[in-house]
């Protein structure tokens, strides 16, 4: 891999986005966050296709080019303008959680914005993106970050936390934002646990404390709303607003809940589920697909196989269950440490099961939710899907025999339309992500290597 700048592709779409503040959710980009919205569809409108980029219809190759700078615990990306790159990583143990700003171009870094973590405090993976204030803000451990773009100077503010008896209380793994741009958040209580990082995920779930959920005023950084969840909650929250009122989806340990934010409260929805899943436990993360409520179960390992969820969020009686992947064809266990793709538009959803070592896509109708393709591929990353409603593509890692890789595939049939070579010894449980000028990223969570993907017509 190189540290030389590719040529420089096009790319239509992304070309002619007007990328800018507004007064909603994020920041208008092609890549505002690390699952693109707060519905977490992972679903990159303005991305261009390996057509697009290339002109051609392939074969297709891919140029890699690795940034300079190593960045532990790597997590996601984030576009502003196109002029700008903005990258999350981090633990307290690895040199401290950061948010990073890169020139695109040559992928230098401009500044490095550290996050300051108490010492006692559990160290656990956040998310960053980009709000629709034009301000970068992060999540990591229990605190709340608030940065400029420009210069890389923060505010912070810390997130409520339970009383534990060691006093190292919660770990707040990512947020979204409401329509009107209200931060939400979800932490984890490990409680009275020496464990650090993601092993501290057992000590969630047998000191079974609840969650805590919070909304924040972006621009003062004051709590505004929070609340404890009826059960823990390891999993990464999304919020959808229908009749004037904004509904958080919490992905609890055995069921998925349903919260309202109405005139300045927090509450318990009881007009709506929980919803079920079935044998299932620890749901990794949740979306919406269409009017569904979706997520999968096995975040973490079981030896049940895992499920996937749907829940009408209008009739929460109208729910569906599926397990796509048995018999478990690589191990005894499951584990689904990503979440799906969700495809509104083509009613599709992409999910994988990294010990299973398969990958899927599943359609839902009256009948409920069933298998359209599957096929074998170990991946743990979050996918993403580029391009327009009749012309997508998916892109998903793929862990080989010479490292983990990136292929583009026909998200129609799951075939492999271009593969790149061999990234990462360790496969990544980062976001993987498009920039503009027709790059992708690929974020190493254990090297601290940020890689640029660039595909070429030969």
């Amino acid at each position: 891999m190189s540290h030389q700048p590719a040529d420089a592709q096009s790319c239509s779409t992304s070309d002619a986005l007007i990328t800018g503040t507004n007064s909603g959710a994020w920041y208008t980009t092609l890549s505002p966050s690390e699952h693109f919205d707060s519905g977490r569809s992972q679903v990159f409108k303005n991305a261009c296709t390996l057509n697009q980029i290339t002109n051609s219809d392939g074969p297709y190759s891919i140029n890699t080019r690795v940034a300079p700078g190593i960045y532990p615990a790597l997590y996601n990306i984030a576009t502003r303008n196109q002029n700008e790159l903005f990258i999350y990583g981090g633990f307290a143990g690895q040199g401290g959680t950061y948010v990073a700003r890169l020139d695109p171009d040559t992928l230098n870094e401009l500044w490095r914005s550290s996050v300051t973590i108490p010492s006692s405090q559990w160290s656990f993976i956040g998310a960053m993106g980009v709000h629709g204030n034009g301000y970068v803000y992060s999540t990591q451990s229990n605190i709340l970050a608030k940065i400029d773009p420009i210069t890389g100077r923060k505010r912070q503010l810390s997130l409520p936390q339970l009383a534990a008896p060691t006093g190292t209380g919660a770990a707040y793994n990512g947020f979204v934002t409401t329509p009107d741009g209200l931060i939400v958040a979800k932490s984890m209580e490990r409680g009275p646990c020496t464990s650090d990082t993601t092993s501290a995920l057992s000590c969630v779930l047998s000191n079974n404390l609840p969650s805590t959920i919070v909304v924040v005023n972006p621009d003062t950084l004051t709590v505004i709303a929070q609340i404890n969840t009826s059960e823990p909650a390891l999993g990464r929250i999304m919020t959808e607003r229908h009749d004037g009122i904004d509904y958080i989806y919490v992905p609890g340990i055995s069921r998925l809940i349903r919260y309202r934010f109405s005139n300045g409260t927090l509450s318990l929805d009881t007009s709506w589920g929980p919803v079920g899943y079935g044998q299932g436990a620890n749901a990794s993360g949740v979306g919406i697909l269409g009017n569904f409520a979706v997520t999968q179960t096995n975040y973490v390992p079981s030896s049940t196989p895992s499920y996937v969820v749907a829940a009408n969020i209008y009739d929460s009686t109208q729910q569906y269950q599926i397990q796509p992947f048995p018999p478990l064809s690589r191990s005894s266990l499951s584990w689904v440490p990503d979440k799906a793709v969700l495809d509104s538009e083509n009613n599709l959803i992409y999910a994988e099961d990294t010990y299973a070592a398969q990958i899927a896509a599943l359609t839902i109708n009256s009948s409920g939710l069933s298998v359209v393709w599957k096929l074998n591929s170990v991946a743990t990353g979050f996918p993403a899907l580029l391009g327009t409603t009749s012309a997508r593509q998916l892109v998903i890692a793929s862990l080989i025999s010479t490292g983990d890789t990136l292929t583009w595939r026909n998200p129609a049939t799951g075939a492999v339309l271009a593969q790149s070579s061999g990234l990462a010894s360790k496969a990544t449980i980062g976001a993987i992500a498009p920039g503009f000028k027709g790059r992708f990223y690929y974020p190493s969570f254990y090297s601290g290597q940020l890689i640029e993907l660039t595909p070429q017509s030969p």
